[in-house]
């Protein structure tokens, strides 16, 4: 370099210094904002808070060191001391995740620093869907959404919020004050795996809409039916936690685990025994148990008489389901079964737990707990009270139907967290749907397939930005608040979305603003932990509120003392010893049945199982390469999805590993390459969710197929939720190969037989 163009350069730069990089070309130093006396490099600490990967509530520790960060200052990049995030661990004192996380926990960091978040507010520019956009202001995003919302004031049930999950904790109550005060009732959740059936189950069985606190941590008898404990099922790191417990935290003692689904999952593998059965026939399964509980008198006759209702009816009713009539539907031997139901019964204390899109199956699986009386016993599940020391959860909205069929006539649309374009089997009748909203506003962090039909983005904080409480579901038998602070300064120019609904509601004034009195979305929060404090026991105890608060904060929540052993049934509310309820003997409307998979048996020979991703869930976070490049557990698969298929199966098809197949249902058709997969039953496909995105940045886009499109949904009349339905497939020949990354193995075929010369 000419020193003369340095000098020319040196100009330019002004106040910045220069340097030489490898090639000679000048480079820019930007300057420390912050003098490098006060800059301690290295210095780290942990801050608490809670994990928001999944719905489970688990708290962390968050690793954070001093280190420097490039930031937009008027208008110029310049390089200012920074608190950075470097790790997430669990939090040890916390009655969730105990010291523990899972993979996508620990990802949770990557999403902060991912290089696809939205960074600012931004206004549609193009056509919808085609992902243009100009940034602009806040305060011009602010005024467009206050404007977009009072031209809908006169007819306020045009106005609908849409969720991904069901909310929890302040930030529900936020969404719904909001809605309420706008005069709208249509806040909508939807959510692929929506446990709502099994809080029905509970609900009837109980009387508490709650989801199941179960203990098998010091029960002697595990049994499962569909319930993925270790990959997806409600709190992965708890039912882990507690499995080590079962099985090797008691000296001398170990429990049995029998697990029942058609797919040997992670759970399946880790179980002493596992029921290959047939979809949708869990219900039955459990029927067939119970049959050879009663017939034998093997049930508890104390529990039963004392602490039930209804078990005369219900038990009249279990002569259908002999092992002998159900075996054959179920596809598992009469014998095994009255062996394992005797051995449920015998080897106390036992629970059973379940997952299903059938509500009278799931009453059926936790009757077998009454059975047991494992209901408000240790070792089996702890009966939690309805009332929580914090904001109610939000009740569930409308039918996201509805919404598709256009019920409503819906002017404005705002999306928290939500891709239905993506987790919604009818997605394209969705997208009509949204074309003909007016306007719609999303809070997402990501261009995803839903936000990039937004006229307005704007972006959310990441969890570790914000405020955040919690009251987790399920709990551990007595009240738990999980709380969350900032643990970095905000990355890039985005809001913390209680904050700019907080605002909107007071640019709106009138209910609206009446409904949201609060200054900031962490005032909120800190005034919703004030029944809390009011309670005086627990974790923390102080008899000034702003002095409990920091210790709440810093402890990363509060948690009730745990119930005694001469307690027993965990069920403490308000500081109060409750009397437990009577359970019932949930009385079926209609015979049980197995579940109805749709289509033609010659045109679509095969059921079709879908189950969340251990990675991926819903697919909420294949947008982030740590979970990309995790192994799959079962057939350590990695950047890609693929089709399970049964061995015997393959040969009949001629199918070998690798092929392409068109996977084809009702709904539509995928294509996928085949994994050979003993671990399958031969009349079944098995597919995980969570790949498929068309949107969500450069790690998830275009990668393998998103196989909820072959499914549909229904309204579950029972629960209120929109679940999906079973539906039959077929599968044929592509043409044509595509190798399987795989961990350790990349370029494996077929585990059984040669492939084919091509």
């Amino acid at each position: 370099m000419k020193r003369r163009d340095f000098l020319k350069t040196g100009g330019v730069v002004g106040t910045a210094g220069l340097i030489l990089d490898g090639c000679g070309k000048p480079q820019e130093l930007i300057p420390l904002l912050v003098g490098e006396d006060t800059f301690v490099p290295g210095e780290e600490g942990w801050i608490r808070s809670v994990c928001q990967q999944c719905a489970a509530g688990c708290g962390i520790n968050v690793r954070v060191m001093q280190g420097q960060s490039v930031r937009t200052i008027d208008g110029q990049q310049k390089r200012v001391k920074a608190v950075q995030a470097k790790k997430i661990e669990g939090n040890p004192d916390h009655p969730i995740s105990m010291g523990g996380t899972c993979a996508r926990g620990q990802a949770g960091v990557q999403a902060l620093y991912h290089p696809d978040r939205i960074r600012t507010p931004l206004k549609l520019s193009g056509p919808r869907g085609s992902g243009q956009y100009q940034a602009i202001t806040w305060k011009e995003a602010q005024q467009q959404l206050v404007t977009q919302l009072q031209q809908q004031q006169a007819a306020p049930q045009a106005i609908t919020m849409l969720t991904g999950r069901r909310n929890r904790g302040t930030m529900g109550t936020v969404i719904e004050r909001f809605a309420a005060g706008l005069g709208s009732t249509n806040v909508v959740s939807y959510d692929p795996f929506d446990p709502a059936p099994i809080r029905k189950a509970m609900e009837l069985t109980t009387g508490v809409a709650k989801l199941p606190a179960v203990d098998f941590a010091n029960a002697m008898y595990l049994l499962s039916f569909n319930a993925n404990l270790f990959e997806t099922f409600l709190s992965p790191v708890r039912n882990i936690y507690a499995y080590g417990m079962f099985r090797q935290g008691r000296p001398g003692m170990r429990g049995k685990f029998v697990h029942a689904e058609p797919r040997l999952s992670q759970t399946a593998a880790c179980a002493d025994e596992w029921l290959p059965i047939k979809p949708g026939t869990e219900g039955l399964l459990a029927l067939a148990m119970a049959h050879v509980i009663v017939n034998e008198k093997l049930y508890d006759a104390d529990f039963v008489n004392q602490k039930t209702n209804g078990f005369a009816a219900w038990s009249a009713t279990l002569a259908n389901y002999a092992p002998a009539t159900v075996a054959g539907q179920v596809d598992v031997p009469a014998e095994k079964i009255e062996r394992i139901a005797r051995e449920f019964a015998q080897r106390r204390p036992s629970v059973a737990v379940g997952d299903s899109r059938d509500v009278a199956s799931l009453t059926a699986i936790y009757a077998l707990n009454a059975l047991v009386g494992a209901y408000g016993t240790k070792g089996g599940i702890l009966r939690d009270s309805a009332e929580s020391p914090g904001p109610a959860p939000a009740t569930a909205g409308p039918d996201i139907h509805r919404f598709i069929d256009g019920a409503g006539g819906v002017k404005a649309l705002l999306l928290f967290d939500a891709n239905p374009l993506f987790t919604l089997p009818e997605a394209k009748k969705l997208q009509t749907a949204l074309s003909a909203v007016p306007f719609i506003a999303s809070f997402s962090s990501f261009l995803d397939e839903t936000a990039v039909m937004a006229d307005l983005i704007l972006p959310n904080h990441h969890s570790l930005e914000r405020w955040i409480d919690d009251v987790p579901e399920p709990g551990v038998g007595f009240p738990i608040r999980t709380l969350g602070q900032p643990v970095v300064e905000p990355r890039w120019d985005t809001r913390d979305t209680g904050d700019v609904l907080i605002e909107t509601a007071k640019a709106l004034g009138g209910k609206v603003a009446e409904a949201l009195p609060y200054e900031t979305f962490a005032a909120a929060v800190k005034e919703s932990f004030r029944t809390v404090h009011a309670l005086n026991t627990g974790s923390t105890v102080d008899p000034d509120f702003d002095a409990f608060y920091k210790k709440v904060t810093e402890a990363g929540g509060w948690w009730a003392t745990p119930p005694t052993a001469a307690e027993g049934s965990g069920l403490r509310a308000e500081g109060k010893t409750l009397t437990p309820a009577k359970v019932n003997f949930v009385m079926p409307q209609a015979p049980v049945t197995a579940r109805a998979f749709a289509g033609d048996p010659q045109q679509f020979p095969f059921a079709l199982h879908l189950y969340a991703s251990a990675a991926f869930a819903d697919g909420r976070t294949a947008h982030l390469p740590w979970l990309q490049e995790m192994p799959d557990p079962m057939t350590t698969v990695m950047w890609g999805s693929w089709v399970e298929i049964n061995p015997d199966t393959a040969r009949k098809l001629e199918i070998h590993e690798g092929d392409v197949l068109m996977i084809r249902s009702a709904q539509g058709t995928i294509e996928l390459p085949a994994y050979i997969y003993p671990g399958l039953r031969p009349d079944v496909i098995s597919i995980p969710v969570g790949q498929g995105h068309t949107q969500y940045g450069r790690y998830a886009s275009s990668r393998g197929a998103n196989p909820l499109t072959l499914a549909t949904s229904a309204l579950d009349t029972a629960s209120g939720a929109v679940v999906q339905a079973g539906v039959r497939v077929g599968v044929a020949k592509a043409g044509r190969v595509e190798e399987i990354i795989r961990f350790g193995n990349p370029e494996a075929r077929d585990h059984h037989e040669e492939p084919p010369h091509r």
